[in-house]
């Protein structure tokens, strides 16, 4: 009897939620969906008509369908998937090309869902490995993702955990190295410990971010910790460094893979200022703005922050190759170190020189535009010049004496003003082409044809010599 009426209240459940989609009360049938037990979830995308859950999907907007796939249990979205793309493959004999279907609706929304979702813990040979951390082995100069306890390499992605904390402090990673590799601010440096022949080593990287304005270079830091029988790397992001199938012949010789990667990273940064100062620049010379000079002011500063962030780097670099001896380092991997260094060190000439080139065309800029402001100043003022004395005049013509004049002369008023009026726009015109090349003469005297006494102008000096 108690499964006769189970079966009833599922029927009835199943009904309910078919009634609503048919009204169109699809808000009605989300919060219905969504706060049913995962059970009954997944018997409605069972039981329900196919035809009717596509309906449903389709009359979801974009925040509504994220809200159902977070609130559906992982049995009943893989359910929901299957029966839509089996309805797609069924009822959409032509499909419209501007109408998505359900199906692939819902792929793209678990698809969405899942990038907010915190990435579960991995298994390797049944060993659970945390997210976050990468554990590599060398099998035949190559990496290969092995258990913690038997890696050589390990890659720990921003830790903040205790646990991730007390596992870096049994591998030699104290608080002060952590803190040191996840600083955007630490310099560049390496610390030698004799004692257990160990480097630990901070460089610094471009950051890289998503949609980011091209012109804004952010940095950060980079922590490895070489042991003779051991790497460990503390990086802030995501972004990975190594990953399994990379080539590793040694761990010195991955350690300088790493660097090398570190040096290429900042000349394809500055393959990138290249690219931005030249479009900001072309926008400038078509109009000058404050969002285009903004830009430039905000590339001129962050080339600054790689300038000294890529000679930190050579620094650390150069220690590195005065203790490659004590570390074991043999020729061909001193020559891979030296090559490095080369790179690096024209790295930093090649930002020199962009920072350099920005900064004058900075000034450049500020000239044209001050240029621009005397040039307007100057016109204003010899404006202010000719309308002066015409002032004066006109207000001479406007008193009542003028009138009486003409009257005594016995001059037509209407002929008078008018000759008054023509009087003037000529005397205008005058004093215009006079103080204009009076300001010309005086610009021109105060600078190519200034003569100290007994001395040659410089425009004799800078112009050729004519041909007797």
């Amino acid at each position: 009897m108690e499964e006769i009426l189970h079966n009833i209240s599922n029927d009835h459940f199943v009904a309910n939620f078919e009634e609503l989609v048919i009204e169109n009360q699809i808000q009605t049938a989300i919060d219905m969906l969504t706060s049913a037990e995962d059970e009954e979830q997944l018997l409605v995308i069972q039981a329900a008509q196919p035809v009717l859950l596509e309906r449903f999907v389709q009359a979801l907007d974009r925040e509504d369908r994220i809200e159902v796939i977070e609130q559906l249990s992982a049995d009943a979205r893989t359910n929901l998937l299957q029966v839509l793309e089996e309805v797609e493959k069924l009822s959409h004999i032509e499909p419209l090309e501007e109408i998505e279907s359900a199906a692939n609706l819902i792929e793209k929304t678990m698809e969405e869902v899942s990038e907010w979702i915190p990435a579960p813990e991995t298994t390797l040979e049944g060993t659970l490995i945390p997210s976050g951390e990468m554990h590599f082995t060398i099998v035949g100069e190559h990496l290969r993702r092995s258990t913690p306890e038997e890696a050589v390499v390990s890659v720990f992605s921003n830790p903040s955990s205790a646990a991730q904390r007390d596992r870096l402090e049994a591998l030699g990673i104290d608080d002060h190295m952590l803190e040191s590799a996840l600083d955007p601010d630490e310099i560049s440096r390496l610390e030698y410990d004799p004692d257990d022949q160990s480097a630990f080593i901070v460089m610094k990287r471009p950051k890289q971010e998503a949609n980011a304005r091209p012109e804004l270079l952010e940095i950060s830091s980079i922590g490895m910790l070489f042991q003779p029988n051991r790497l460990i790397i503390v990086v802030p992001d995501e972004e990975p460094l190594i990953e399994e199938g990379d080539r590793a012949e040694s761990l010195r010789t991955l350690l300088l893979r790493i660097m090398a990667y570190v040096v290429n990273e900042f000349m394809l940064e500055l393959k990138r200022v290249k690219r931005t100062s030249r479009e900001i620049q072309t926008r400038l010379s078509q109009s000058i703005g404050n969002r285009e000079l903004l830009r430039m002011f905000s590339l001129s500063e962050g080339l600054v922050y790689n300038i000294n962030a890529i000679e930190g780097n050579g620094r650390a670099l150069s220690r590195l190759r005065h203790l490659s001896q004590r570390l074991d380092f043999n020729e061909e991997e001193m020559e891979y170190l030296d090559d490095i260094v080369i790179d690096n060190h024209q790295c930093s000439r090649q930002a020199e020189i962009f920072s350099t080139v920005l900064g004058g065309l900075l000034d450049a800029r500020g000239n044209i535009i001050n240029n621009n402001m005397n040039l307007l100043l100057k016109n204003l003022t010899i404006i202010n010049v000719v309308f002066l004395p015409l002032g004066v005049i006109a207000g001479m013509g406007g008193m009542s004496e003028y009138s009486v004049w003409l009257e005594k002369l016995h001059i037509d008023l209407v002929m008078g003003y008018l000759a008054f009026t023509f009087g003037m726009l000529l005397l205008g015109v005058a004093t215009w082409w006079l103080v204009s090349k009076l300001v010309d003469r005086w610009g021109a005297t105060d600078g190519l044809n200034y003569t100290s006494r007994g001395g040659r102008s410089l425009r004799s000096i800078l112009e050729p010599r004519k041909k007797q």
